[in-house]
């Protein structure tokens, strides 16, 4: 395999958005498809646009509760 395909797939296991997608392939057959497709579509417009790109690690501190004005409450 190329180097760019391995640094793209090991980024992938490593961002808040390639651990949330990994997680809502494995719940997919445990929930019902509406439901499914309703928490993917909430995560890619509420909070991949936010934290989707960040390490994993970055999303692990104190700050990962920084929310969207929006969402604050």
């Amino acid at each position: 395999m190329e180097v760019a395909k391995l640094t793209m797939k090991l980024m992938a296991n490593t961002t808040f958005e390639g651990i949330a997608r990994e997680w809502l392939r494995k719940m997919q057959n445990r929930w019902v498809p509406t439901h499914h497709d309703r928490i993917e579509r909430r995560l890619e417009r509420d909070i991949f646009p936010f934290m989707g790109n960040r390490p994993i690690s970055d999303n692990l501190s104190s700050s990962r509760f920084n929310a969207p004005s929006q969402y604050s409450a």
